[in-house]
């Protein structure tokens, strides 16, 4: 392929040249395309820890508000067992 005249990628894909001065190296846009990609879907490694950081805080959050404790109660009580 003739990189030469624009609009053609090589046969390895590295370097396609668009017009006049325009390039683009594929071989660093992947990784970023990719991840693009991936955070349209909710799959990239940023949204995958905010997912687990927000588990985390809602398991801890359910477990602390399961015991209450009123002032002159010498112990917590299960939340269930207070009706």
């Amino acid at each position: 392929m003739n990189v030469e005249r624009g609009g053609y990628s090589t046969p390895s894909g590295d370097v396609i040249q668009m017009g006049e001065g325009i390039s683009i190296d594929l071989g660093s846009a992947l990784p970023y395309m990719v991840d693009r990609l991936l955070t349209v879907f909710g799959k990239d490694s940023a949204t995958a820890e905010w997912r687990l950081e927000i588990t985390r805080m809602v398991r801890l959050s359910n477990e602390q508000a399961s015991h209450v404790q009123c002032v002159g109660m010498p112990r917590p009580t299960n939340r269930s067992q207070v009706a």
